[in-house]
């Protein structure tokens, strides 16, 4: 998957966030078809992307299957949740007999997010559908998309969290 397409998936992803709640995994794209750069890049643009989806209002907790281990690990505080994304295992293959991490299956399959009031009322600013994922085929030059796209990237800057890839506020080890 090309950078600017994984981009446009988390964008349509966030939109997503409208109609259903998604666990975070739903952000990740990696793959053994994939090389192990091309994973890196998709973890560390999702860490970027949820950071400051926390960080703006835009999404919040939903569901969390075990409250006392995100409390531990104080899973509530974006910036130590998104530190501990980042210890996904990249190097992980399905099928070794290796067990995946507790941790890392847990804030991944087993932590919900879902939208806030601020994120819907920009899908509907934006005149986009809830549930409108149902069409799976998205048309990226359609004005509507645009507009969404643009009012994400707005909502960052006016955080002072721009989504620089050159610089991420949370580089991965």
């Amino acid at each position: 998957m090309q950078k600017n397409n994984h981009i446009n998936k988390l964008i349509e992803q966030l939109q997503w966030l409208t109609s259903d709640d998604y666990s975070l995994d739903s952000f990740l794209y990696v793959s053994e078809k994939q090389s192990f750069e091309e994973n890196r890049y998709n973890l560390q643009i999702c860490l970027e992307f949820i950071y400051r989806c926390f960080k703006c209002d835009l999404i919040t907790w939903s569901f969390i299957a075990d409250k006392n281990l995100a409390e531990i690990h104080q899973l509530d505080i974006p910036e130590k949740l998104v530190k501990k994304m980042g210890e996904y295992p990249l190097t992980f293959k399905l099928g070794s007999g290796v067990k995946f991490p507790e941790l890392q299956s847990f804030i991944w399959d087993l932590c919900y997010v879902t939208s806030t009031e601020k994120l819907d009322e920009i899908v509907d600013k934006c005149a986009l559908e809830r549930g409108e994922y149902l069409n799976l085929s998205l048309d990226l030059s359609d004005n509507r998309w645009v507009l969404f796209k643009n009012e994400i990237y707005q909502i960052f800057l006016a955080n002072n969290l721009p989504l620089n890839m050159k610089c991420p506020l949370f580089p991965i080890k």
